[in-house]
């Protein structure tokens, strides 16, 4: 299929279907973004689902940004919202996932943080030890 058709279909789906009870509720129920829920309508899901395709073709600005209209989907009470869209031609996986050299770096920083701690404890015991050799 021609992106030409791509964009009619999209375009007939997005006046054919009306916002009227359109409504999504984004929400993160526990402490972390994988504990996170997406509970809409019917008319909710469906123009979700427009406004991504809409997103396809939207127009880019220098840093690959696009603009993408969620705002008159999300209830009231939606505590989760999406801030930044952007549209790039390939997504390097190494942008996306943890690389050696960060797992690396973080191994290093563990490691200065536990040395930290164990000098920390040390010098705490010396200082008891010191302390008790005064009253003793």
């Amino acid at each position: 299929m021609e992106d030409s058709e791509i964009k009619q279909i999209i375009e007939h789906l997005d006046q054919s279907l009306k916002k009227k009870n359109a409504k999504v509720l984004l929400a993160q129920y526990g402490g972390a973004p994988d504990e996170s829920q997406f509970i809409g309508t019917k008319e909710g899901y469906l123009r979700f689902g427009i406004e991504i395709m809409k997103a396809a073709y939207a127009k880019k600005d220098e840093k690959d940004s696009i603009t993408v209209d969620l705002e008159y989907l999300l209830s009231d009470d939606s505590n989760v919202s999406f801030e930044w869209f952007e549209r790039r031609d390939v997504i390097n996986e190494a942008t996306t996932s943890e690389t050696i050299k960060d797992k690396i770096t973080s191994f290093i920083g563990m490691l200065v943080v536990f040395m930290i701690m164990v000098i920390i404890g040390a010098g705490f015991i010396n200082g008891i030890r010191w302390l008790i050799s005064l009253f003793w």
